[in-house]
């Protein structure tokens, strides 16, 4: 079996087909290398952000831990109820110079 002999139209078609693969595999090869790149800039940020997070949890165990221990805990909350207890004295007194108001009126 002989071939036929390759046209001119077929050759134009073999070159134009071959160099869009070359472009295509350009594009590819581009395309990896700069979702490589991409991929490698994210797991930076990705460990600076799990770095910054990192400390400022450790900043703000600090701060809570001074704040825990410049007032004691005991002698904060003795504050609170002691000025609780005189507010509700402040509204009973309210509470009864208002019903005082009411029985005048």
């Amino acid at each position: 079996m002989k071939s036929k002999p390759v046209t001119s139209n077929e050759k134009k078609n073999v070159n134009f087909n071959s160099v869009l693969m070359f472009i295509v595999l350009g594009v590819l090869g581009w395309l990896g290398v700069e979702t490589r790149a991409t991929s490698l800039g994210l797991a930076e940020m990705r460990t600076a952000q799990n770095m910054i997070s990192r400390s400022n949890s450790e900043a703000f165990g600090r701060m809570e831990d001074h704040l825990n221990n410049s007032v004691p805990r005991r002698e904060f909350d003795l504050r609170i109820v002691a000025i609780e207890a005189r507010l509700t004295e402040i509204n009973v007194r309210l509470h009864e110079l208002d019903l005082v108001i009411k029985r005048n009126r």
